[in-house]
């Protein structure tokens, strides 16, 4: 269970490291804090967060690994009110533009 443990912590250190500069500071902490919404089931799930003026908002979504765990895919800035998956946004939506 320790090593389970140092494993998850390691892969997602690895994750924010290697995270887009753009994408490093979105309002997403999952799986805790999805102001947006979000669900987490067994075998998957997702989180999202608040939606911007612009009609954009940050969203990540995650999946179930066989001797991995849960993985979450990395953060992408997205347009609101479209059905799964969503569109990404323009480069200027998600607070940049």
């Amino acid at each position: 269970m320790k090593l389970f443990a140092m494993t998850a912590a390691a892969l997602a250190a690895a994750a924010l490291i290697s995270a887009p500069a753009a994408s490093a500071q979105p309002d997403i902490v999952p799986p805790n804090w999805c102001p947006g919404g979000g669900a987490l089931t067994a075998w998957g799930g997702w989180c999202d967060g608040k939606t911007y003026p612009d009609g954009t908002k940050w969203h990540q979504d995650s999946y179930w690994a066989p001797f991995v765990g849960r993985v979450w895919n990395p953060i992408v800035c997205v347009l609101d009110g479209h059905p799964a998956p969503p569109p990404l946004a323009p480069p200027s939506g998600c607070g940049r533009g």
